[in-house]
């Protein structure tokens, strides 16, 4: 019996729409994009990395202090749209 995941995405072993939304979140990152069109797990390792740099407390403070809070607020949102692809890379890895 053949328990391998069924692919959607051809021979990249990602499934497309993931694909496509992660180069929506990096659309300038060509590395990103061929390792995406590879398969490679290195992707795991982007996706972990921007979480990890997004919202460090140093820059928080500075753009609140400046003024900008909007920013504050969209760099969340798109760091929860990455933690939520993170947790769909984890989840085709098992």
């Amino acid at each position: 019996m053949n328990m391998e995941k069924p692919k959607t995405e051809g021979e990249s072993g990602y499934p497309q729409d993931f694909i496509e939304r992660v180069k929506a979140e990096f659309p300038d990152s060509e590395k990103l994009h061929q390792a995406l069109e590879a398969g490679s797990d290195i992707v795991g390792r982007y996706l972990n990395d921007y979480m990890n740099d997004s919202l460090r407390p140093e820059n928080i403070a500075n753009t609140l202090k400046e003024g900008r809070q909007q920013e504050i607020l969209e760099a969340a949102e798109k760091a929860t749209r990455i933690q939520e692809l993170y947790k769909e890379f984890l989840n085709q890895k098992k």
